[in-house]
């Protein structure tokens, strides 16, 4: 292939990625219009609210009503309200979330059309798009830290991904356990570590352990307000993601195991209703790269997660949320 050819293959997928970044700014702001019930009732009186009161006064209705502090999202909501419809703005924050997230699971080794479809039409997407909006603003930055060649940069956006939402705390964790694989090789089959293995170690473990302090009381309030008991059940999609991961991660099972180790025991404290996601993405990393998406795991949950997402946009339709009517 020629370096010309190269530039118009370059430029085409831009443009493919442009053009899906697009139909979800239109598709989200329509459905946005009619999603005004479920928590989104809440968010807009917030949004509305806010675009009257200086910075100083908006934090204390932002936290009445939305019964939670994430400075990230409040800066972003507090700022937003003074310039932009709601339902625009958030159609906007879908579209720059859309490109940035093919660019991660293109960055992953997935087919063009396969992760384009994936971002379009999946229900975690969906779900993103319209109603996990502090969540949807936390993977926003965290996409864009991972885009990032400069490590600073990429630094400063896993930074405010985190004070976005602290549910990012765990993409965070599973992000060094999936750099740390020569590590965990070293110590747990060779039974030893060289030297700059053990200082990246107890690098790792300061870091972690810093930022389980420093958020400590906010991660208790989560777990005090999530936790609500656990059974067999809540198991099931994070151990059906462990075993298509395991199938697909090839020298990389060690990686999984503790990925999904860790998601199980988040799991107990806050239910799998919030941490699924992360079990879903786990899987597309160890997946994608295998034909390019093109095999039984990433085809089978896509058709089903495109199921969930036709379903979630009628009810939203149909009820004015995500709640079936």
């Amino acid at each position: 292939m020629t370096a010309k050819d190269k530039r118009a293959m370059s430029a085409a997928i831009l443009t493919s990625i442009i053009l899906a970044s697009l139909v979800v700014f239109l598709y989200s702001y329509f459905l946005s219009a009619h999603y005004v019930g479920g928590d989104q009732e809440i968010y807009r009186l917030a949004y509305s609210e806010l675009s009257k009161l200086s910075i100083s006064d908006g934090i204390r209705v932002y936290a009445a009503r939305i019964l939670t502090l994430e400075l990230g999202h409040y800066v972003i909501t507090w700022v937003a309200s003074r310039f932009f419809d709601k339902d625009l703005f958030m159609a906007i924050s879908n579209a720059i979330l859309a490109y940035y997230a093919i660019k991660v699971l293109r960055g992953w080794g997935g087919s063009l059309l396969i992760v384009i479809w994936i971002v379009l039409f999946s229900f975690y997407f969906i779900a993103l798009y319209l109603s996990a909006e502090r969540l949807k603003f936390a993977f926003l930055f965290f996409a864009i830290a991972i885009n990032c060649t400069s490590r600073v940069r990429a630094g400063g956006f896993f930074i405010v991904s985190l004070l976005t939402h602290l549910q990012m705390l765990l993409a965070v964790v599973m992000g060094i356990i999936s750099k740390s694989g020569p590590l965990l090789k070293s110590l747990l089959i060779k039974g030893r570590l060289k030297f700059g293995a053990a200082i990246s170690a107890i690098a790792i473990f300061l870091i972690s352990g810093c930022l389980f302090l420093y958020f400590d009381r906010h991660i208790y309030s989560k777990i005090s307000a999530y936790h609500g008991g656990t059974d067999a059940v809540d198991y099931l999609r994070i151990a059906i993601f462990f075993l298509l991961s395991l199938l697909y991660a090839n020298g990389r099972r060690l990686h999984v195991v503790f990925l999904f180790l860790i998601l199980s025991i988040a799991v107990l404290f806050v239910g799998e209703t919030r941490i699924n996601i992360f079990g879903y993405f786990a899987f597309l990393h160890f997946a994608l790269p295998y034909k390019g998406g093109f095999n039984i795991g990433v085809l089978s949950t896509t058709a089903y997660y495109s199921y969930g997402w036709a379903k979630y946009a009628m009810t939203v339709l149909q009820c004015g949320s995500n709640i079936p009517c």
